[in-house]
């Protein structure tokens, strides 16, 4: 990870790694009421308008 970057909720797309409540997710699918993350473990919907995306070392977006 070579830091993060606030993105529009509407820009994210799956595979992209975020980071949210102070954990790392992989996103996985974005519709109108939320963008839905997961872990290995946990899966939970994020409905803030504004995302933190963990950017890889040329600054885009890091998708897994």
């Amino acid at each position: 990870m070579y830091g993060t970057a606030l993105m529009p909720r509407h820009a994210v797309v799956p595979g992209m790694m975020i980071k949210y409540k102070g954990k790392y997710w992989r996103a996985s699918a974005n519709i109108a009421k939320g963008l839905y993350a997961m872990t290995p473990s946990e899966v939970t919907k994020i409905t803030s308008n504004v995302i933190e995306v963990m950017l890889n070392k040329r600054g885009l977006p890091l998708i897994n």
